[in-house]
């Protein structure tokens, strides 16, 4: 598993679990990839709020890097459109547009859509076995108010051939309306267990678009 990063949520290295990270520094790819995932996981996660300040002192003392790779990983996540760099304010968390994130919204509404259907066409009682194994696992984590393990648990019962970019760039646009809902996911998720255990195709499609619905009209944070 990714190093789960426990930073303070205001992102200017000030948390107080900041001291648990795991150093990167001791680890093999290129440190400019390893701060970059990194970073891109909090901000996806919400761990860095959008409009919060990425300081490249102090995340280089948090992570037990240098400043140049820091620099260099925030480049790439400016160009990713994950961070602005701004004259004399430094490197800030980007805030998302509404429009940009109805657009990640609508892609990920039609994608889903797709992967039910494909499951549902392959699927049966196993694959609905798989699926609920993980939303029984997710309820026992939010009885334990564990959220980032429910994040994760997310993103593996919805886990389809994406390009990682766009995955992840949908991921940042759902963080946004997640608060709230978790209970009420678990139980759509549970309904698309059920669909693709019975092989309906439509059904699972449609219980999928639904499922993203819902998500679009919570409350953005």
């Amino acid at each position: 598993m990714a190093v789960v990063m426990q930073g303070d949520p205001h992102g200017d290295g000030s948390g107080e679990h900041a001291a648990e990270r795991t150093k990167l520094g001791s680890r093999n790819p290129p440190l400019r990839d390893l701060v970059a995932e990194d970073l891109r996981r909090r901000i996806v996660s919400g761990v860095d709020a959008p409009g919060s300040r990425l300081v490249e002192e102090s995340l280089a003392a948090e992570l037990g890097v240098s400043r140049g790779p820091v620099r260099e990983a925030l480049r790439v996540l400016a160009a990713e459109g994950y961070v602005e760099l701004l004259p004399r304010r430094g490197a800030l968390v980007a805030k998302l547009s509404d429009a940009t994130a109805e657009e990640m919204i609508v892609v990920r509404t039609r994608l889903q859509a797709l992967a039910a259907r494909l499951a549902a066409a392959k699927g049966g009682a196993e694959a609905a076995a798989r699926l609920h194994a993980v939303c029984d696992q997710a309820t026992t984590m939010l009885s334990a108010g564990d959220e980032d393990g429910v994040a994760e648990l997310n993103s593996a019962f919805h886990a389809c051939q994406l390009l990682t970019p766009m995955r992840a760039r949908i991921r940042f646009a759902f963080a946004t309306r997640a608060e709230g809902r978790a209970a009420a996911s678990w139980r759509e998720h549970r309904e698309l267990a059920d669909l693709i255990g019975s092989r309906d195709e439509a059904g699972a499609a449609d219980a999928a678009i639904r499922h993203i619905d819902n998500a679009r009209s919570a409350p953005a944070r």
